[in-house]
């Protein structure tokens, strides 16, 4: 039987694995894909693509509820609870994805009259790629616990192929570009959402024939009306955050398309796809770790699960913060290699949308950390109130004639203030140490500020004196070395780095 701690290191190298594969491609497609549609269309896709975000908050909200109590019950050792959960979790998404495809249908008799600023051209292309993302999103929350199920019993890996050839196959549009006459905003829909199938099927067929609680036939026998109202208790309080996050990201997209319109939207969605790449490496860890943390708190170790917190909100901020840094010091050569053409503003947007996306990694273990231990009703309330204030501020900012990227300043500081409480919040609920995380992000933000001033300088010297891809290699190369040794160095404490280390030492002799 692998251990806990390699068994964690083998999912984290399967996702890393899945990482670059869903990284080159997203971005390489994000070139072709703009270059193909257009900034106005390419404005519009990432329009409606935030409008059906903002109403399927729910799906990641029952995400979270059905993985944290399937790992929660595993770590009690009871598999009629755990058949419990998973089988009450597949009725709620049944009937949430069928839900959900009327919502959608029923807010497109407004969306597409007078509120969404489309050109009058493009709405009928618009439309058609509204309805082929509400079945792609029906297929999305449908496969939600089978998910949940493969992460609580940690094959990682498998997922991380799975959805690593769907990334692959998404390559396939670029074929269709060239041989379809089809409109290419509704091509690309189609096969994104030929992509969301594919990703489907295999993950349905793998946990029915794998896990004793993912049995279709008989599912129905083991929903418990217990189960179905402690799921929807936790995911009704643990939906104000999922909706306040969405609705702050896809709100702000809203915000600036009335008043500016579809290009500033285009910007937006290029800064929100750099950021979603190191999304996905930050979130490996975090992911890699979330049972364990659910475990032990199933088993009673509250002591061990509050260390896995804090241990995987220094691995988070470490792995964003490694690839975050050379990229905001050489991002005028990224986005000039990347993109064709480089919309104007997308440099600054993508720097402040990074600096947020930072603060957001120095603490996502605490989150963890409050949804095992289960209290989350007050949490969720204060920080969705905390995350929703861009909208009304930056509603205030437009309408006073302040330049588009100020609500981003404002993001950054509602994201602060969210940290803030969730320290104090998790202190206060299980005795967690304030001041030992303190230390933490005061190290972190430092080194963070002292490699990026070197790392700019180092820069901006380079430059003067030799080629783009001389510095652009050499300043990389230092920047994440420098970081990575100060870091684990500095950061993380002497248990941290042995465990780290042993990790190593294990995997090696176990090979």
């Amino acid at each position: 039987m692998m251990n806990a701690p390699i068994k964690v290191f083998l999912n984290t190298i399967a996702l890393y694995i899945k990482l670059f594969i869903t990284v080159v491609v997203g971005l390489y497609l994000t070139r072709v894909v703009l270059d193909q549609l257009g900034v106005e269309d390419y404005g519009i896709y990432v329009l409606i693509g935030g409008v059906i975000s903002l109403l399927s908050f729910l799906q990641t909200a029952l995400s979270v509820s059905t993985q944290r109590y399937l790992s929660v019950s595993m770590g009690k050792n009871d598999q009629n609870i755990v058949n419990n959960i998973f089988s009450s979790s597949l009725a709620i998404h049944i009937v949430l994805s069928i839900g959900v495809l009327l919502v959608f249908e029923l807010c497109s008799l407004f969306l597409f009259n007078g509120f969404l600023n489309i050109p009058e051209d493009r709405l009928s292309a618009a439309r058609i790629v509204y309805h082929i993302m509400v079945l792609s999103t029906f297929f999305t929350i449908l496969q939600v616990p089978f998910t949940a199920s493969m992460t609580a019993h940690e094959d990682l890996w498998l997922l991380a192929i799975v959805e690593s050839l769907s990334a692959l196959l998404k390559l396939g549009i670029i074929f269709l570009f060239d041989w379809s006459s089809m409109d290419a905003i509704i091509l690309y829909s189609l096969w994104m959402l030929v992509t969301t199938f594919v990703s489907f099927v295999p993950k349905v067929i793998w946990a029915a024939y794998k896990y004793e609680e993912c049995n279709l036939i008989h599912f129905w026998k083991f929903v418990s009306k217990d189960s179905v109202k402690a799921m929807l208790g936790f995911t009704g309080w643990n939906a104000f955050g999922t909706l306040a996050l969405v609705g702050r990201n896809q709100g702000v997209a809203i915000l600036q398309n009335i008043f500016f319109g579809p290009s500033i939207n285009a910007v937006y969605g290029i800064a929100n796809q750099v950021n979603s790449q190191l999304v996905y490496c930050s979130q490996i860890m975090t992911t890699s770790i979330t049972p364990q943390i659910m475990k032990s708190e199933g088993e009673g170790n509250r002591s061990r699960m509050l260390r896995l917190s804090v241990f995987a909100s220094k691995m988070a901020f470490f792995l964003s913060a490694v690839l975050a840094l050379p990229l905001i010091i050489e991002i005028d050569t990224v986005l000039s290699v990347w993109l064709k053409d480089v919309p104007e503003y997308t440099h600054i947007y993508c720097i402040l949308i990074l600096c947020m996306f930072l603060v957001m990694q120095l603490y996502p273990g605490l989150t963890r950390a409050v949804q095992a231990v289960g209290d989350i009703k007050n949490y969720q309330i204060i920080t969705s109130i905390l995350l929703l204030l861009p909208l009304p501020v930056g509603y205030i900012m437009y309408k006073v004639g302040m330049h588009h990227t100020s609500v981003l300043y404002a993001m950054i500081i509602s994201q602060v203030l969210q940290m803030l409480y969730a320290i104090w919040y998790l202190h206060r609920h299980t005795g967690f140490s304030m001041k030992e995380f303190y230390t933490f992000i005061i190290k972190a933000i430092l080194i963070f500020l002292l490699v990026y001033v070197m790392g700019n300088q180092l820069h901006v010297y380079l430059l003067s004196h030799t080629s783009i891809l001389v510095t652009f290699l050499v300043t990389c190369s230092c920047v994440v070395l420098l970081f990575l040794a100060l870091t684990f160095l500095l950061v993380f404490n002497k248990q941290e780095r042995d465990s780290i280390l042993n990790m190593l030492k294990s995997l090696i002799k176990k090979r």
